[in-house]
């Protein structure tokens, strides 16, 4: 979904047409500065969220390990 929020980025970037022929040459520059602070945060917000993402991974996996152990360990104190 990143992907495409920068592609319409870009497109208003390079089509400064998009909001008229007179503000546009206007309003795309000072945009272009909010857009490329936009994207940029866009880009960390995304790659911290795929980090959290594996880390939450991690720990249900580590969970999952722990809890087979503590039943193996529990069958095997009730034989």
């Amino acid at each position: 979904m990143f992907d495409e929020v920068k592609a319409a980025a870009g497109y208003l970037n390079l089509h400064d047409e998009v909001y008229g022929e007179w503000p546009g040459r206007l309003i795309v520059p000072l945009l272009n500065i909010a857009q490329d602070h936009a994207v940029d945060e866009l880009s960390t917000g995304t790659d911290a969220t795929s980090h959290l993402a594996q880390l939450l991974r991690s720990v249900a996996d580590d969970a999952d390990i722990t809890d087979g152990a503590a039943a193996r360990r529990i069958r095997e104190a009730g034989s």
